[in-house]
């Protein structure tokens, strides 16, 4: 078919920093970011511009104050943040938090430098899966912890179903074609990558202005933290409804399907003059909903992908691949010049004929790294064949899949991160930082601390944390985290540290809780991609571990008062019945008395899960139902059950965003199992667990569910699993070893190596 020819003019630009070198510094954002950890703290610092370039600051003590000097606001709040962690030793995280309650001088001057120029915050995965259904008050949380590690940039999908109900109405799409194609929050990741189209809608008009209203105090409250938003930018995405002759002057490229049956969005054909048309109206529209009125407002990022986890249609050339990448760039520096877009590259994307057409100056990849080990990743990797250039790119971490939860870590990988290479052949320059983009943050609290001492430590020339380094590091974590430590705690510590926060092989996130699988006897993992082997780590020397939390919070009881300890507490016990179950499971199909069991420790993971807020499925609904009050929670349980409601209500990407949530565990996963087991006790056929499991899955989530009680104590719970798991008792073995544990040092009461 004869391409479409429309001349456009491209105008040479220079890209727009992060702020201008004749204005002075604005530190009225960092100061009320001080504000919000501690008005105390607030009180005690001082804020003054830094004579030097880059990314700098130095921390030290004047008259009494906590004085910061930075260059920019970047670098001020994380040096703010170095302070609390380093100095104050308070602990900011995602899994619970500890504010100190004093605030010391630093007892000399502290040179905070990032390594990098970018630290990038997020992909749309970790977004819909972490913080689909967030709101101002979360998200004012979430830019504090970004900005206090040092992030620079952050992905923003918030407004964009405004962005695009107003760029498909100025198109002439019809009013049902707009709301078959929107997508609700937790698929709009999917939506954003070319996925999937329209699934959980329609979306109200009044929730599209909710999301909206959010997006535009985002863009403000990210940048006086001195964050950069990463707007969307239009990729040549359309619905696939649009009729071959809906569009002036286009041509369709018709593609195929996702995974599990969906549709992918259409691609426009860049070199027709539909594409240039619906590029202005997109970024016109970017201009309105966000507020962005003069040009010192506008875009440093814009988002999008092609070919996302599918291939380029075959009717598209290799030559119509590069153009999309030469005619995207072209329009988003005629609406916003100096933009820098930014690309995921996974599972082979960008493919290289889009890399073909990039222009390196307006371009950064984020290299994802399932391994977390940079295995095949370099700066020889991303290259511009048709010129030769180079394209700058960063490396991110995606340590959890989907939001799961469950004990894991990556200490190996993220204490040696500082190993990542900034060079290739001919390439030095074109490594440019790092990203944080696991699906699920809300995870693993160890290793997403000891990731943020990969590039942005003080001491800028020992990032890496050696064998020789991590008992101290550990002790430091501790007092951050628990402002205590006892020995109990020390071994605890030093046993996760070297099993299940250091999981040495490349899966995709946790090792899954066969309590959340879709049941079978034969479980090896609960997601269609999880892990399929077992504990990479000796059951029983983590059963240890937790009775090692128990004897300190027996000890100490006001332990539990901290939110902090109760999340790590709750999260080890059930683990361990976690674990067990997967043990125990096989043998089910034959002992009704396991099966008893199976479904007794689910009863108590249930009970302990409710200990902790962090853990209960009714405090993360209410704030779904803040957010997004009509049609949030069934979406938020379709989320994390079975993704999509097929005809039978399951699909692949049944339970691929799986959670270990009182409420969740006992209405959800217990009642499919117990309908299970039911059938090798002879009460339920197999038609009549298919049938309940099938209803199950349709009025869940809209079902009300029984209320979860608060009133739980987690002592006499944990004592109660401890109890029934019945573990062998574990002593030190070798204390030549000083509590470095080894797995060859562990004896049980026999004497035989476990």
């Amino acid at each position: 078919m004869k391409k479409c020819n429309k001349a456009v003019v491209f105008f040479s630009v220079m890209f727009f920093g992060f702020s201008s070198a004749f204005a002075a510094v604005d530190f009225t954002g960092i100061k009320a970011l001080a504000g919000r950890v501690s008005p105390d703290l607030a009180a005690k610092v001082e804020l003054q511009e830094l004579d030097a370039t880059g990314d700098e600051a130095r921390l030290s003590a004047q008259d009494g104050k906590i004085l910061i000097r930075a260059t920019n606001a970047r670098s001020a709040s994380l040096a703010l943040g170095r302070y609390i962690r380093d100095i104050a030793k308070g602990h900011i995280s995602w899994c619970a938090s500890r504010i100190p309650t004093e605030w010391p001088l630093p007892p000399s001057e502290i040179t905070v430098k990032p390594l990098h120029p970018y630290a990038i915050a997020y992909n749309y995965c970790t977004i819909s899966y972490t913080m689909a259904f967030w709101g101002q008050a979360e998200w004012q949380k979430e830019i504090d912890r970004l900005a206090l590690q040092g992030y620079n940039i952050a992905l923003m999908t918030a407004g964009l179903q405004k962005v695009w109900d107003l760029t498909l109405t100025d198109m002439g799409y019809s009013e049902e074609q707009r709301k078959n194609y929107i997508a609700d929050d937790a698929a709009s990741a999917w939506w954003h990558m070319g996925n999937l189209q329209g699934l959980g809608g329609p979306v109200s008009a009044e929730q599209i202005e909710r999301d909206a209203t959010l997006g535009k105090w985002m863009v403000g409250a990210l940048r006086e933290v001195g964050i950069e938003p990463i707007f969307q930018g239009f990729v040549g995405l359309i619905p696939s409804s649009t009729a071959d002759d809906q569009l002036a002057d286009s041509r369709i490229f018709r593609t195929g399907e996702w995974v599990a049956g969906f549709k992918n969005p259409d691609i426009l054909d860049p070199t027709c003059g539909a594409f240039q048309t619906f590029s202005e109206k997109w970024y016109a529209n970017i201009k309105k909903v966000y507020a962005l009125n003069h040009a010192a407002d506008y875009p440093k990022f814009l988002g999008g992908d092609l070919f996302h986890e599918s291939a380029p249609p075959s009717s598209m050339s290799a030559d119509d691949q590069r153009l999309c990448a030469v005619k995207a760039q072209r329009y988003q520096q005629d609406a916003f010049p100096g933009v820098i877009w930014i690309l995921q590259s996974w599972q082979g994307s960008p493919v290289q004929n889009l890399r073909n057409g990039l222009d390196p100056k307006y371009t950064l990849i984020q290299a994802l790294d399932q391994g977390m080990d940079n295995t095949g990743t370099s700066s020889a990797s991303y290259v511009n064949k048709t010129t030769g250039d180079y394209l700058p790119w960063v490396w991110v971490e995606v340590m959890n899949f989907g939001g799961n939860t469950g004990m894991h870590g990556a200490f190996r990988r993220f204490r040696n991160l500082g190993n990542i290479p900034g060079s290739g052949t001919g390439a030095a320059d074109s490594f440019k930082g790092y990203g944080l983009l696991s699906e699920g943050l809300e995870t693993n609290p160890s290793s997403y601390d000891i990731f943020a001492d990969a590039f942005a430590k003080p001491d800028s020339a020992s990032q890496n944390i050696s064998d020789a380094d991590l008992p101290k590091w550990l002790e430091d974590y501790r007092f951050r985290r628990y402002g205590y430590t006892d020995a109990n705690l020390a071994l605890a510590h030093h046993i996760c540290s070297t099993s299940v926060w250091d999981c040495a092989r490349n899966q995709q996130g946790t090792i899954e809780s066969v309590f959340c699988a879709n049941p079978s006897y034969n479980v090896t993992c609960v997601s269609a991609w999880g892990p399929t082997t077992g504990t990479p780590y000796p059951r029983q020397v983590l059963i240890e571990a937790a009775r090692l939390y128990l004897a300190s919070a027996k000890a100490k009881p006001e332990l539990l008062d901290l939110e902090t300890f109760r999340y790590d507490f709750v999260e080890i016990f059930q683990q361990i019945l976690a674990d067990k179950a997967r043990e125990i499971l096989p043998q089910c199909a034959t002992s009704s008395k396991l099966r008893a069991d199976f479904m007794k420790f689910m009863n108590l993971a249930d009970q302990i899960l409710a200990c902790s807020d962090e853990w209960r499925l009714d405090k993360k609904e209410a704030r779904v139902q803040t957010k997004a009050p009509d049609t949030g929670v069934a979406a938020y349980r379709r989320m994390i059950t079975t993704w999509t409601l097929g005809a039978n209500g399951t699909s692949v990407l049944s339970e691929y965003a799986h959670r270990s949530y009182a409420g969740l565990m006992k209405h959800y996963y217990a009642e499919r199992w117990q309908a299970f087991f039911d059938i090798a006790d002879g009460v339920k056929t197999q038609t009549e667990y298919d049938s309940f499991v099938s209803t199950l899955n349709r009025t869940f989530p809209s079902a009300t569910l029984e209320a979860t009680p608060d009133d739980g104590d987690p002592v006499a719970v944990a004592e109660a699993i401890l109890h029934a798991l019945e573990p062998p008792f574990l002593k030190w073995a070798d204390a030549a070893q000083d509590n470095l544990w080894k797995g060859a040092n562990w004896v049980d009461v026999n004497g035989d190596t476990v």
